[in-house]
């Protein structure tokens, strides 16, 4: 693989930023439920951030296309590690962290996702040839699944309030660590950053793509965007419907699954870090078999086939009451998920001008963003965090993706005749 050496940089500073993220990231959504007792807080917070989304969600793709992929990573970087070491200084100063500064590290965390990704595809796409897309698509998987589980095994130990858990893993490994608090896992997190932006800023490659720059106003190169995908219908609803599953999985993600094992299953912290762990190492199972798995057939076919067993599993998770079910689900939320990432992506980056991608990748993120915006409206309601009733919200994910599915085999059929 040619740049094997911008490759290697890049995720690996993917990787350190990643791991730090992940334990904050973990621990946040956890703090509320299971700390502060604010759930209802928390969720109506997450909804307002991703209300806000959508318009960063949009512009990030203009500034994607229109600068040096590299350089927006570095000022990624640069903002994180003043953000959380900031949020951790202040943390440390009042020897604790107000709800509103927890929620502002978590709005920096989701609006960053908005033009990290994007961009990391973008980059890729310049630096890989192109019979390459899907073997870096699996990279990135990989990577950033190996990763988490290293967060949720950290998280075991370092996340407050759950000493039986973390001392069980201490008798593990014979030595003592106490659990950390929140500003000092944001320390860690801002600290990461720096590490990668060093690392990123030794980055050096040869573009395989010559990229024509749009240099007119934000608008009107977004505009420029939205007409590729008119012009392009199919990639245009596989592009919004293949993102189904992921829509789903951020919820349940952010939100539902500490509902579900709190109120539930009646569990605690020690079953999220390890489901958490689960659903990476399914995750990771994807990022190195899907390909071989899908690799004779479309990799639209592959994204069916992937979201039908979601369907599946959210219909399951939902009328049964076991912590063993929450596991099994984890692991196959994350085969199905990862793997629709890993095709969905080899086939844009494969379809997509690289001048455009930027922009086409915010249209679609942008309809994600409408989509869980109103789902997390829904779920918002005090009905579903009251007693078992969180079961019923993943009935209502299950038949969400599936509605998405049917659309999927439509126009996987349309595109075939084509």
């Amino acid at each position: 693989m040619q740049n094997r050496h911008a490759i290697f940089r890049l995720l690996t500073a993917n990787t350190i930023s990643s791991f730090a993220q992940g334990i904050s990231l973990i621990a946040i959504p956890w703090y509320f439920a299971s700390i502060l007792n604010m759930e209802v807080f928390y969720v109506r917070a997450f909804t307002i951030i991703t209300f806000f989304t959508f318009f960063l969600s949009l512009y990030s793709g203009t500034v994607i296309d229109r600068y040096s992929r590299k350089n927006i990573f570095l000022g990624i970087n640069a903002v994180g590690f003043f953000v959380l070491t900031g949020a951790s200084l202040i943390g440390y100063v009042n020897d604790g962290m107000p709800p509103w500064l927890i929620v502002s590290v978590l709005a920096f965390a989701v609006f960053t996702f908005q033009i990290h990704f994007p961009n990391l595809y973008a980059f890729g796409q310049e630096v890989v040839s192109k019979d390459k897309y899907g073997k870096f698509g699996s990279l990135i998987e990989v990577q950033n699944q190996a990763a988490i589980i290293f967060s949720g095994v950290f998280a075991v130990v370092l996340l407050p309030g759950q000493k039986e858990n973390a001392s069980s893993f201490r008798d593990m490994l014979g030595f003592r660590i106490e659990p950390w608090e929140l500003h000092e896992i944001f320390l860690l997190n801002g600290i990461t950053y720096f590490i990668a932006f060093v690392i990123i800023s030794g980055i050096s490659y040869k573009s395989h793509k010559e990229r024509e720059v749009e240099l007119g106003k934000v608008w009107h190169r977004l505009k420029s965007g939205y007409h590729y995908l008119k012009r392009h219908r199919s990639l245009f609803v596989f592009g919004i419907a293949s993102h189904a599953v992921f829509v789903v999985m951020i919820i349940h993600g952010f939100y539902l699954i500490n509902l579900y094992i709190d109120n539930y299953l009646k569990e605690g912290a020690g079953v999220y870090a390890v489901s958490e762990v689960l659903y990476s190492i399914g995750a990771l199972f994807a990022g190195f078999f899907i390909r071989k798995i899908f690799d004779r057939n479309s990799p639209i076919l592959g994204v069916i086939v992937l979201m039908s067993l979601a369907v599946i599993i959210f219909f399951t998770v939902a009328l049964t009451k076991h912590f063993l079910i929450i596991y099994l689900f984890q692991f196959f939320l994350g085969i199905s998920n990862a793997g629709i990432r890993v095709l969905r992506l080899t086939y844009l980056l494969t379809h997509v001008d690289n001048s455009v991608i930027g922009r086409t990748e915010s249209i679609f993120n942008s309809v994600n963003i409408s989509l869980r915006f109103i789902l997390l409206s829904l779920f918002s309601l005090a009905f579903f965090s009251e007693g078992e009733h969180v079961a019923n919200a993943y009935i209502a994910g299950g038949i969400f993706i599936a509605v998405a599915t049917v659309i999927m085999l439509v126009n996987y059929f349309r595109m075939k005749h084509e």
